[in-house]
């Protein structure tokens, strides 16, 4: 398992994600337009995305991933 921090002008902390019942608007973007199911999480003033890395995952999974943070970047 890793974790990525994702830049702080892009993706604001945001005082509840992480806890219980509330989610990163990313993380609702990702599954909705990608069918991606990620843990983003606040670790003190950052946003972290935690990807576990199985032998089942391929390469073009982290790709789509990657691609996913992206676009959402792009649109919002």
């Amino acid at each position: 398992m890793v974790s990525f921090v994702l830049p702080a002008e892009l993706f604001p902390t945001e005082s509840s994600v992480g806890k219980a019942g509330h989610r990163h608007p990313l993380q609702d973007w990702l599954w909705q337009q990608h069918r991606i199911e990620i843990p983003i999480v606040a670790w003190g003033d950052q946003l972290l995305i935690r990807v576990s890395a199985h032998l089942y995952n391929a390469p073009e999974e982290y790709s789509r991933l990657a691609e996913g943070v992206r676009s959402f970047t792009i649109e919002m």
